[in-house]
């Protein structure tokens, strides 16, 4: 069995939550990568960066991070009121 077969054996009995956190991983570190050989002296192009950064993007969008929300306006009043901070009465 290869490195990814067992990887996705495993990723399929995972929680959907945890599958992202997987794959939010999975970016960083082909994020780091990218940096790593941009400065180990195989530079990104200016059409290379922006290709990753389109496919990040793309990548963000299809994973709809919000589809639970519902009522977007409802939900920004419940983030942003004030609550008590603890220890203080």
């Amino acid at each position: 069995m290869t490195i990814q077969e067992s990887i996705n054996q495993q990723l399929i009995n995972l929680p959907e939550n945890l599958q992202a956190e997987i794959l939010d991983f999975v970016m960083f570190l082909k994020f780091r990568h990218a940096k790593s050989n941009s400065i180990s002296g195989n530079p990104l192009t200016e059409e290379q960066r922006k290709q990753k950064i389109g496919d990040c993007l793309t990548q963000l969008a299809e994973r709809n991070p919000f589809f639970e929300i519902e009522d977007p306006i409802a939900w920004q009043r419940e983030i942003s009121k004030d609550r008590p901070l603890p220890g203080r009465d």
